[in-house]
């Protein structure tokens, strides 16, 4: 959405037009700024930061690069003369503070989601959800195109993922979350519904599950009095129980993971939805952290040994943390 979905704003020829205006200029500062050191010192004791120049591997460098600029609008005129190089005008510094509203909800988001401490697959229909809410709210009127593209492409790439029940037990059982991201009635009342046949379901399997004890003894009570089974047939205190279970889950008021604790049935679930993660950034991550171990120098590792210092390099910080 950051790349192909913003490019496609550039089917309007007037936003095309200011906007490509706009990164020529743009470019020229960070290219100047990034190949001459005395351009970048020049830049430092004017604005009092250096730039930061767009990378084609990340999806937020246009922004991050944008916003930059943008917190330099003061002295933007003065590091432009400094530096030879053409001023931006009023408008053209209107449509840099539009850009970077509109698109400050995508950056936070892919933040969210390309995160590894506390990002797992409960995250993306909630975090989907503010998105297309303040991409919705957002008045603009240089970039409209680029706000009407982004949000066509947010419906069209993850529209499905609203009725998948599989995203939605994830975000459901997330107790940072809820059903607290649904804004309307009825996704909450299905929402609800779901839960509850999830967890009458894993009620179901555990019972299933679980050995008989009395099938072994048969013999042994035989002499079972017929009014104790009647009782016994007529046993509703378990089925009450299953179908409150999720109401007790979500009216609890506590946000924090551990109180899944009070909740088994539907720890059962956070951990069977919630063990994959939202995004393959943390992966990509792993794999340049590999490169760093496995070098020219250590390239006879077995795959054992690779795979132990693999961890404790990646898991550092939790050895510091355990140290202390």
């Amino acid at each position: 959405m950051a790349t192909t979905d913003a490019d496609m704003a550039l089917q309007d020829c007037g936003y095309k037009k200011l906007f490509r205006q706009l990164m020529a200029k743009a470019a020229r500062i960070w290219n100047l700024t990034s190949r001459s050191t005395k351009a970048a010192d020049t830049a430092f004791e004017i604005v009092g930061h250096r730039f930061q120049v767009p990378c084609v591997t990340r999806w937020n460098s246009y922004y991050d690069s944008v916003k930059k600029i943008i917190s330099s609008e003061a002295e933007l005129t003065d590091l432009c003369k400094a530096l030879n190089l053409p001023s931006f005008l009023h408008s053209e510094i209107q449509f840099l503070k539009e850009y970077i509203v509109v698109m400050a909800p995508m950056a936070a988001s892919l933040d969210i989601l390309q995160g590894e401490q506390q990002c797992t697959l409960g995250y993306v229909l909630p975090t989907l959800t503010v998105l297309k809410k303040k991409l919705g709210q957002t008045t603009s009127r240089h970039v409209r195109p680029l706000q009407l593209s982004l949000l066509q492409g947010l419906n069209k790439r993850f529209g499905s993922l609203f009725t998948d029940k599989s995203f939605l037990l994830a975000a459901i059982s997330h107790p940072k979350f809820k059903i607290a991201w649904c804004d309307d009635p009825a996704i909450r009342a299905q929402c609800t519904q779901l839960l509850e046949n999830a967890i009458l379901n894993t009620d179901n399997d555990i019972t299933l599950d679980t050995p008989d004890a009395t099938s072994s003894s048969v013999g042994l009570h035989s002499d079972i009095d017929s009014a104790q089974c009647s009782d016994d047939f007529f046993d509703f205190t378990n089925a009450d129980a299953s179908s409150q279970k999720h109401l007790l889950y979500l009216n609890d008021s506590d946000r924090d993971v551990r109180m899944l604790d009070r909740h088994p049935e539907v720890r059962k679930l956070f951990i069977k939805y919630n063990t994959a993660v939202a995004s393959s950034a943390p992966v990509k991550r792993l794999f340049s952290t590999g490169a760093l171990v496995l070098s020219k120098r250590r390239n006879r590792l077995s795959d054992s040994l690779f795979e132990t210092l693999l961890l404790l390099k990646v898991n550092g910080r939790f050895w510091l943390d355990w140290d202390c």
